[in-house]
């Protein structure tokens, strides 16, 4: 697993792309909070009671900068045939996979991180006094983020190994999570709910809406966790499969 990471780490260090989104990611998520922060307090709304559900719901609206990411470093992959490279200098196909799905829990935690240091920092820097009660109610949404994100990235990926081109695969992903949308409204709530993006959107709903607008037609919570696990599951096992058996070729 050393050998995997170090091996990924010489093709994204030089690979500036990966580095300016990373940072942008993190500065636009930063901007995001602190000023969601200063218009709950202009609001008369505290510091301390800016929850965990509302600040990875916020987060999720960014997670297409992490998508895009994924997508661009790995049609890299095939533009610069590095995947046929790495079998060729003894790399098997397995030990491929294994080194994209780590750079992808890597990506997931980073994104989850990022919200836990800058939702601690907010609170800090707010004008009410710092309690660590915060970490004592929600903080499975933390959890939820987590999941959320890496499904959308392992989505995106095995999306990026079937048509192996950027533009190509970010549409294809637009067009999918559209028609997902699409579905789902039509259906009124019923299974169609489970759909892959219909179920990470409803997993962190709209704090500010979910109980005015009464959303008890959904999935129950645990089920929808379940789905988005299961989809995590079902995507990974399709991306190795297909970068196991498909040529490497671009």
């Amino acid at each position: 697993m050393t050998k995997l990471l170090k091996i990924e780490w010489e093709k994204i260090k030089p690979y500036t792309f990966f580095w300016i989104f990373s940072a942008l990611y993190f500065f636009i998520l930063c901007g995001a909070f602190y000023i969601a922060f200063h218009l709950m307090e202009f609001n008369g709304i505290k510091a301390t009671n800016v929850s965990w559900h509302t600040i990875t719901y916020l987060a999720g609206y960014f997670n297409f900068f992490l998508v895009l990411l994924v997508i661009l470093y790995s049609t890299n992959e095939y533009q610069f045939n590095t995947y046929r490279q790495n079998v060729i200098d003894g790399l098997s196909r397995k030990q491929l996979y294994v080194s994209k799905l780590l750079i992808h829990l890597i990506i997931t935690l980073y994104s989850t991180l990022s919200i836990l240091i800058l939702f601690v920092l907010m609170n800090l820097l707010s004008s009410q006094p710092f309690s660590m009660d915060i970490f004592n109610t929600e903080l499975y949404y933390l959890f939820y983020h987590f999941i959320k994100c890496f499904c959308l990235l392992s989505l995106a990926y095995f999306i990026t190994l079937v048509f192996k081109k950027g533009i190509i695969s970010m549409l294809l992903f637009v067009v999918v999570w559209m028609i997902d949308v699409v579905l789902s409204m039509a259906t009124n709530f019923s299974t169609l709910e489970l759909l892959p993006f219909s179920g990470c959107g409803n997993l962190i709903l709209n704090p500010m809406l979910a109980i005015p607008l009464g959303y008890s037609d959904l999935p129950a919570e645990s089920i929808v966790m379940y789905s988005v696990i299961a989809y995590c599951v079902i995507f990974n096992l399709l991306s190795y499969w297909w970068l196991t058996k498909k040529d490497l070729k671009a």
